[in-house]
């Protein structure tokens, strides 16, 4: 699928800085919410030359882009709304570091949200694939293989809050990992997030059941991801 940018493209650096994305919109989730309902993940041809764009004005045609699927919130204490995924040379086993600032190969996650939007500058010199796994298809793999996993998976885990957290208290809280509240399976995972929180001495320990299912969780995972892996393309939404 592609989208029509060519008036963004054209136009100045000032125009592009101030450009909306309201005229667009229409075409942009027509084009993107079919595969998103029904596969998770869609794909979006934005750009072809790069390197006719500042850092900046690439900025902007996401948030602009964002604004036309949603409503922009921020994931983390400091309030932005988007940030530059870029190998910073950060220690990614630290608490204090987030992914997308490391070279590290990142583990099956989702974020704190309902849509991530991501744009493709450049495509790193190796690495840099992608696998997109819905909840619904881990829940159904959990439930023929191992029912007593999924019924962990289904009861609060803690989940350690990070240090960007907006108050002091408290420091982790229990969540389940998945759930299913009448629109289908929903889940949210970030295993180091979850061993993350046995460095707080209040957080209960976890117990040898949960370890299992995360274990569990983790081999559907690996066992789903070849066919639901990619490498995007420079200038790909």
């Amino acid at each position: 699928m592609t989208l029509d940018l060519r008036d963004w493209s054209d136009a100045s650096e000032d125009a592009r800085l101030r450009w909306r994305a309201d005229a667009v919109g229409p075409a942009l989730r027509a084009a993107l919410l079919p595969d998103l309902r029904s596969r998770g993940v869609a794909r979006l041809q934005l750009l072809d030359d790069l390197g006719r764009h500042s850092e900046r004005a690439l900025c902007h045609l996401v948030a602009a882009l964002a604004q036309e699927l949603g409503a922009p919130l921020p994931q983390r204490s400091a309030g932005d709304l988007l940030t530059l995924v870029r190998d910073e040379a950060a220690d990614y086993r630290s608490p204090e570091v987030r992914g997308h600032a490391t070279s590290a190969a990142l583990g099956f996650h989702s974020d704190r949200c309902d849509l991530s939007l991501l744009l493709y500058v450049r495509v790193a010199a190796s690495g840099g694939e992608v696998a997109v796994v819905g909840y619904d298809e881990v829940a159904d793999l959990l439930a023929t293989r191992d029912p007593a996993a999924l019924a962990s998976l289904r009861a609060p885990i803690p989940f350690d809050l990070r240090p960007e957290r907006i108050f002091e208290r408290p420091t982790w809280h229990a969540r389940p990992v998945l759930w299913d509240l009448g629109l289908g399976v929903r889940g949210h995972y970030i295993r180091r997030f979850i061993t993350d929180s046995q460095r707080h001495p209040d957080c209960p320990r976890l117990r040898p059941d949960q370890q299992r299912a995360l274990n569990r969780l983790d081999e559907v995972l690996a066992d789903l991801r070849p066919a639901r892996t990619f490498t995007p393309r420079p200038g790909e939404l």
